[in-house]
This record gives C-alpha cells, structure tokens and sequence, in this order.
C-alpha cells in the first residue's frame, strides 16, 4: 500500500511539473519498503550485484545521450507528458502486485 502510494506520488509530481528530485526519491523507496527484515541483513548475492550495475548504467547512459541529443526544454517537456508517465507507472504497479503476491506466498508456506 505505502509502495503504491509512493510511486503515485512520484508520478503526480512528474505530471505537475513538481520537484524532480522528490519524484525520484519516491520512485526509490517503495523498493526498501518492501523489503523484509531478514533481506536487510543478508548478503547480495552475484546475480543481484550484476543486475543493480546493469541498470545503473543504462540510467546514466539515457541520462548522457539525452542530455547530448535533445535540447533542454523538449526534455523538459517529454518527461512530464502523460505519455511518458502513465506508461511506466503502469507497470511499475504491475509490477509492484507481482511482488506483493510472490511475497504472500512465501509467508503463508
């Protein structure tokens, strides 16, 4: 609930032209929310490592090209197009249900 509720949020101030680090923040921790105790203390494994930098430098290489290729106020004006932020929340709430059921399973057993 508190995920949602964070990632709807990041997306309305994406739509309200609102604070783009705010967002961001909001876009990160529904993560950590979900999260269990026991997974704070254990170890990543390599699999996770790998996944984690692969991501990262997809983020910041789309962040470099862009900032290359287009100008700062078509930028500007794709990231808070409806478009560009149902699509993504969309499946960020998709995906947000899988976890969520993947992690009932796991405690009812």
């Amino acid at each position: 609930m508190v995920s949602a509720l964070l990632l709807s949020a990041g997306c309305a101030l994406l739509l309200l032209h609102g604070f783009f680090a705010f967002s961001t923040i909001c876009f990160c921790l529904p993560g950590i929310v979900l999260m269990r105790r026991s997974e704070f203390s254990r170890p990543v494994q390599r699999q996770g490592t790998f996944g984690i930098l692969i991501v990262l430098l997809v983020i910041v290489s789309m962040g470099f090209l862009l900032k290359l290729l287009i100008p700062e106020s078509v930028g500007e004006r794709i990231v808070h197009d409806p478009g560009f932020v149902l699509a993504p929340w969309v499946l960020m709430m998709v995906g947000l249900f899988w976890r969520w059921r993947k992690e009932r399973k796991l405690s009812d057993t």
